[in-house]
């Protein structure tokens, strides 16, 4: 009994895919355990990193181009080869285009993990607040370009297309006004710069302080100095009227207020508080620089005198066991005199 031409032809079809898929697979194992032999033997953690991303779509191309070999030895699928040939290409070259994507990936990956350690790359200084949005517009820009020559490939007018996205961006755009604001924010943010990842900011509208962790696509997060997250939006960052004190430097001032008795000698105390920072715990514990403290006379009532002592700390985390330490100080000053 003679088969029927059109079930060869499925048969031919589900060989080509199944066979494809078994052949492409066995092909990429081979692959990847011959390069992951060579990768261990370097030093560097990018191999690995560029493996990594591209272990999928090293599948995917093989697997395309072994169903495009394939087809190329089917006879019955004759009529069915140019359109199998045309459509495996374009796939390719779709991948190719995700797989450059995902290679620049996982180069600034390597840099911020690893690479800007490292003395041939230390000439090159690149914001690491950056990279995410370096990440994200790279992928954007190659994946689309990919794309519009995989579909030019197959015959796919872009041009149409393009129209209709503008049209759908358009829509889309004034129905997420506050989404788009969050993400130019975001944008801006990252490229003015005004503070990187571990500063800590003041917010003048409540004098709350915290130390900036991400700057995300939307929103941004924060920590407060007990460590709780705070989560604000870009667009609202963006507005708010923040001091860095992280800059210049680390280092900056500050000053707590003190009540002492009316009868208190203010050289003496300030005397005793200059005596006092110049010890091991005022440096290690506290972050007081090693600096005179100044004293100013706020107000005199009946009884007690309001005094402001001015000091000076290495970073902000030190701030909390600075004023610790200055007011345990006073007190034992007080004390001692009482005494």
């Amino acid at each position: 009994m003679e088969i029927p031409v059109f079930v060869i032809i499925l048969l031919e079809i589900v060989w080509l895919f199944v066979g494809g898929f078994l052949v492409g697979k066995t092909a990429h194992i081979l692959l990847q355990t011959a390069i992951k032999k060579i990768a261990r033997r370097t030093k560097t953690k990018l191999d690995d990193f560029i493996l990594e991303e591209l272990d999928g779509p090293i599948v995917a191309i093989s697997i395309s181009l072994v169903i495009y070999e394939l087809s190329r030895h089917m006879v019955n699928l004759s009529g069915l080869r140019e359109i199998i040939a045309k459509y495996s290409i374009s796939i390719t070259i779709f991948i190719v285009a995700y797989s450059a994507a995902e290679v620049v990936g996982a180069i600034l990956r390597w840099y911020y993990l690893e690479g800007r350690q490292k003395s041939y790359v230390k000439d090159i200084k690149v914001d690491v607040s950056l990279l995410p949005f370096v990440r994200k517009l790279s992928k954007i820009v190659i994946v689309s370009v990919g794309t519009t020559i995989a579909l030019s490939f197959v015959g796919i007018n872009v041009t149409g297309l393009f129209a209709i996205a503008s049209v759908v961006g358009v829509v889309l755009g004034l129905a997420s006004q506050e989404t788009l604001a969050n993400i130019f924010a975001g944008l801006a943010l990252q490229l003015d710069r005004p503070f990187s990842y571990g500063e800590y900011l003041k917010f003048s509208s409540n004098g709350e302080v915290a130390r900036l962790v991400k700057i995300g696509l939307r929103s941004s997060r924060l920590e407060d100095l007990n460590g709780n997250v705070i989560m604000i939006s870009n667009s609202e960052l963006a507005k708010q009227r923040v001091t860095n004190l992280s800059r210049p430097t680390d280092e900056f001032g500050s000053s707590i207020l003190v009540e002492t008795p009316k009868e208190t000698d203010l050289k003496a105390l300030e005397k005793h508080l200059n005596a006092a920072i110049l010890s091991k715990e005022a440096k290690d514990f506290a972050g007081i620089k090693r600096e005179k403290v100044s004293l100013v006379l706020e107000r005199v009532s009946a009884n007690s005198l309001t005094v402001s002592i001015g000091f000076g700390v290495f970073a902000h985390p030190h701030l909390a066991n600075a004023r610790d330490f200055l007011n345990r100080k006073t007190l034992e000053f007080i004390l001692r005199k009482k005494g």
